[in-house]
């Protein structure tokens, strides 16, 4: 869904030196004339020093007014409205909300450290900590809970038995269904995260048993997480649209084996 990013601007500053401040003594009659009056200057180029990123150089566009206080003001110096791609993300085990992340590509102008205030069609809907981000990179902006994807996750059976001839084993099996829905009237994407079960020791198996959406292999790059043990799946979903995800897995061990977090399945 495309989304429209304002109110990233640089901003430059200016501050009275204390140079200027030891000549106050010697023009207090200038200065008192002045005291309630702006003064004009024209446009000229401020520097920034940043010791992460160097020295960066920004042009005033226009001419401002300053107080002769000496008090510091923020002058605009340019903005932009930045274009980008978002996703939903749903980790339906933890949450039932779906969280809304926009992947942007920065314009000409380099993004410093801040706080960047973020729209969707026009309506504000809050604000996120930027770090420094250089001229035509990408970058991941979380936008805050979707309004416009919901997520539901429930256990559809789980049964266990104990079998062999030779040794006995216990193998539990759980059965879930996910389903993910449109409540907007654009296609929505959506990208699942699912907890797998991981097991660290041999006598323990387990086993997918079916999944009626295949998930993303570990190592494709499309994915959000590549840790183990982490299901991914990728929905394209329509205006208004429902789609249901339903897989079963197994743990399999021997009987006489402790297995802890086994009943949580």
């Amino acid at each position: 869904m495309p989304m429209d990013l304002a109110g990233v601007a640089p901003s430059a500053m200016r501050n009275k030196s204390a140079h200027d401040s030891a000549n106050d003594s010697a023009n207090i009659a200038q200065e008192s004339a002045m005291s309630d009056e702006a003064v004009m200057m024209e446009a000229q180029e401020e520097s920034a020093e940043l010791s992460q990123f160097g020295t960066l150089t920004f042009k005033i566009p226009s001419k401002i007014s300053l107080k002769s206080d000496g008090s510091s003001e923020k002058v605009k110096v340019s903005s932009a409205k930045l274009k980008g791609d978002s996703t939903n993300i749903a980790v339906p085990y933890l949450s039932t909300e779906v969280f809304e992340e926009v992947k942007v590509t920065n314009a000409d102008v380099p993004l410093l450290p801040g706080s960047v205030n973020i729209f969707t069609d026009g309506n504000f809907i809050g604000n996120q900590s930027l770090s420094f981000v250089s001229p035509g990179k990408e970058f991941l902006l979380p936008v805050g809970i979707s309004q416009s994807v919901g997520v539901k996750r429930k256990l559809l059976k789980k049964f266990e038995d104990d079998s062999g001839v030779v040794r006995s084993f216990r193998r539990v099996t759980a059965a879930y269904e996910i389903e993910v829905e449109n409540y907007s009237k654009v296609d929505q994407k959506v990208v699942i995260l699912e907890r797998g079960v991981l097991s660290g020791n041999k006598k323990i198996t387990v086993k997918l048993n079916k999944s009626s959406i295949d998930s993303l292999p570990r190592e494709d790059p499309k994915r959000t997480n590549k840790d183990e043990g982490v299901w991914e799946w990728h929905i394209d979903l329509s205006a208004k649209d429902k789609k249901v995800i339903n897989y079963e897995l197994s743990v399999e061990f021997p009987s006489e084996l402790k297995v802890s977090g086994v009943e949580e399945l």
